[in-house]
């Protein structure tokens, strides 16, 4: 619009340049803030998942003296950050479902750094609903599922993994995974109480053992999840990396 108006007043011989210069910068800002992951470098989104994992422990209930991530080594890169960097990430979080656990890190942290309202900052983005991951029923049917439900009878949180797990694959494949979504598949393998041989069992009469094991590489390269959480050997093969590519290379992340 503003190029538009510019374009007329060019023609008439009567251009108030700095008025139209305001105008472009006010665009150019809203055309920027519209796709903030764009522009996120490896930093910003180290900073992104670092604040996640901890805000999302905190969330889960654990103390912070049993939040075992590097807290200063978090403190000191965010502190780093320019208001623009900052900015970007507090905008991808708002559009990914996660802005509450990132910035509650901050103020668990101590972090003096500036945040802005980003929920209130004008942008050409289309609002939608980010999906839940659902823990009770799976999107995707599976035909073992119903057998898996009665040999298993005494392992719900095991049942609720895999649900969860294979809605993530649901999600995923419909593009609309969200880093909430991860956020809460993290949690509940983080800090959930189940039995991990059990858990590799289900998984593999399901058929998606070899989905979780990718799953859980991205975690704990992305979310730093411990290796003595992940019940199997993690896979990082040319399917990992797509996921990754998808998840982390473009704006579905």
């Amino acid at each position: 619009i503003a190029l538009v108006e510019y374009s007329k007043e060019l023609a008439d011989g009567h251009v108030d340049t700095e008025r139209v210069g305001e105008e472009m910068s006010v665009l150019y800002r809203k055309v920027i803030d519209s796709n903030p992951f764009l522009l996120m470098n490896d930093e910003d989104r180290e900073v992104e998942n670092m604040l996640l994992a901890y805000g999302t422990s905190l969330d889960s209930g654990v103390p912070m003296s049993e939040v075992f991530l590097d807290g200063d080594g978090i403190k000191d890169k965010v502190t780093k950050l320019s208001p623009e960097h900052w900015r970007r990430i507090l905008l991808h979080c708002a559009d990914q479902g996660i802005l509450q656990q990132v910035v509650g890190a901050t103020e668990k942290l101590g972090i003096e750094i500036a945040t802005p309202d980003v929920q209130g900052i004008s942008r050409f983005r289309i609002e939608k609903e980010l999906p839940f991951l659902e823990t009770a029923n799976p999107r995707i049917k599976v035909a073992r599922m119903h057998q898996l439900d009665e040999d298993y009878t005494s392992y719900e949180a095991e049942r609720t993994l895999c649900v969860m797990l294979l809605n993530t694959k649901y999600l995923y494949g419909k593009r609309t995974l969200s880093r909430r979504n991860l956020a809460d598949l993290y949690a509940a393998i983080r800090f959930g109480q189940y039995n991990e041989y059990m858990l590799e069992n289900m998984l593999d009469e399901i058929g998606i053992k070899n989905f979780a094991s990718r799953i859980f590489y991205i975690l704990y390269k992305s979310m730093s999840l411990e290796e003595g959480f992940i019940p199997f050997d993690m896979l990082c093969d040319r399917r990992t990396k797509n996921i990754i590519k998808t998840l982390f290379k473009s704006n579905m992340q």
